[in-house]
C-alpha cells in the first residue's frame, strides 16, 4: 500500500537520490508547493524515501476532490484513489462466442466438482 501523509514542516526528507533534504530547504526546492500543506508520497515498499512532493491544493485539482472536504478528508480521498486497483482495460476483454462461453462454463463446473470432491476427501 502506498503511504501518503502531510509533511510536518520540521522533518528532513530523504529523496530517491539518497540526498537528505533539510526541512528548511523543502519549500525553496519545491516552489510548486506554494504555501499550502505539503503532501509526501513515499516510494512503494519504502516508508522512508519520498518519491513525490506536492501541495494538497494541486492534488485536489488533479484528483478532482470535492471542495467541501477539509485537508484531512481530501488527503484520505487521495490515499484511497492512489491505492485503488487499476481499472480493467476494455482492450483486455475478449468476446466469446456462445459455444465458447458454454464450453468455459462446463469446464468451470467440472473444476468446481473436482475441488468439492477433493475437499470432501
Amino acid at each position: 500500500m502506498l503511504k501518503i501523509e502531510f509533511w510536518d514542516e520540521h522533518t528532513d526528507i530523504l529523496l530517491p537520490s539518497g540526498r537528505l533534504l533539510p526541512f528548511n530547504d523543502v519549500r525553496s526546492e519545491f516552489p510548486n508547493t506554494g504555501t499550502s500543506k505539503i503532501v509526501l508520497e513515499y516510494l512503494p515498499g519504502n516508508d522512508d524515501m519520498v518519491g513525490a512532493i506536492d501541495s494538497i491544493d494541486i492534488l485536489r485539482q488533479i484528483y478532482k476532490i470535492d471542495e467541501s472536504f477539509d485537508d484531512d478528508e481530501a488527503l484520505e480521498a487521495i490515499h484511497e484513489l492512489r491505492n485503488a486497483p487499476p481499472p480493467l482495460a476494455t482492450d483486455d476483454i475478449i468476446p466469446l462466442s456462445r459455444a465458447d462461453a458454454q464450453a468455459l462454463e462446463q469446464h468451470l463446473t467440472e473444476v468446481e466438482l473436482l475441488i468439492m470432491e477433493a475437499q470432501n476427501g
